[in-house]
């Protein structure tokens, strides 16, 4: 999300060194090598010596500014949807600190509150929720008929009202944005107009069995069926199960 956060900006030089330059526990040793030396030498040129062939699209940036030199420029090297990818990030970055703070405040997630933007499912025009129509809509969440959203932050997307817009205001706030940012007019396809996400995910038509690991003998493994909506992802539902300590065991 950090690549995007720059992006947004109109960092781009920022952008680039950060995908060039940032690591993970996940890396191998010869990749991490690599983006520490260029962290501390810069050598743009002279990286294309040591950068793993592997590592095709960070090799793909350096080679757009060796030709000109021109950040913007490099990003586009890369694929487009890999760099709209991005953008998605950091708006899911914001989501995520937004639904944070509003369990953190003991606002709950399956019932709505005043304030709240709900979004009946099927529909892309959110509904909000006021003294007069709380009862009706809370009746509504237990029937499955409509969900409470969160901000994903954009040049023309509703932002809710009561403690919930404030939480949104306030991360956005402190993010250090305006919703304005995420015009890019250096990248038109990056622009995003934001939009609502669902704060909680149900699910469906869950069954499991165990069953004999034919990869490890004497050991057995377990068989998850389930059904989620567009836009949740099973890893998500699955590190809810699993509870696993450290990503690589996803």
């Amino acid at each position: 999300h950090i690549v995007g956060k720059y992006i947004v900006k109109g960092d781009f030089e920022k952008a680039v060194e950060t995908y060039l330059t940032y690591s993970t526990e996940l890396e191998s040793d010869e990749e991490r090598n690599a983006r520490e030396k260029f962290a501390r030498e810069k050598n743009i040129k002279d990286a294309l010596n040591y950068f793993p062939i592997h590592l095709s699209f960070e090799r793909s940036l350096l080679n757009g500014l060796i030709e000109n030199n021109d950040y913007c420029n490099a990003l586009q090297n890369l694929p487009n949807n890999l760099v709209t990818m991005f953008i998605y990030a950091y708006q899911s970055y914001i989501f995520n600190r937004i639904l944070s703070e509003r369990i953190r405040r003991d606002l709950p997630l399956d019932k709505a509150v005043i304030g709240d933007l709900i979004l009946p499912r099927g529909e892309n025009k959110s509904i909000p929720v006021t003294e007069r129509n709380i009862n009706k809509i809370n009746r509504a969440l237990e029937r499955r008929k409509c969900d409470i959203t969160g901000l994903l932050p954009g040049y023309d997307v509703d932002i809710a009202r009561g403690e919930m817009g404030e939480i949104e205001e306030k991360v956005v706030e402190e993010e250090g944005l305006d919703y304005r940012d995420f015009i890019i007019p250096e990248i038109p396809s990056l622009s995003s107009s934001g939009g609502r996400r669902a704060i909680a995910a149900d699910f469906d038509e869950f069954e499991w069995r165990v069953t004999d690991d034919d990869l490890n003998a004497g050991k057995s493994t377990v068989e998850l069926k389930f059904f989620l909506r567009k836009g949740i992802y099973a890893t998500s539902f699955l590190r809810e199960i699993i509870k696993a300590d450290s990503i690589t065991c996803y």
